[in-house]
């Protein structure tokens, strides 16, 4: 993970477990981003996957998002709602 925290593009990750299986979920900047990865600490975890010497499954993906909708703003007790904004920038 410090490998991919110090690689352009990377906004965060999250970890889950379910069902007996981790997950790792992990934000970039764009598409292009993704690519930087094949650089760092991931390249030697997926040869020691392919060793066998590292987990006994895996699948990737890159999904990118189809249509992004605004955030909206719950109003307070007796507050309008607040007006919705377009995603823009970087948010999370």
């Amino acid at each position: 993970m410090t490998d991919l925290m110090a690689q352009e593009g990377y906004l965060g990750s999250a970890f889950a477990t379910g069902g007996g299986r981790q997950y790792t979920f992990t934000a970039w900047r764009d598409v292009e981003a993704v690519a930087g990865i094949q650089q760092t600490a991931h390249r030697d975890a997926m040869r020691s996957f392919n060793a066998g010497t590292l987990g006994t499954r895996l699948m990737t993906s890159v999904w990118v998002p189809v249509r992004l909708n605004p955030v909206r703003v719950s109003p307070g007790d007796g507050e309008r709602l607040q007006r919705e904004e377009p995603l823009t920038g970087q948010w999370l």
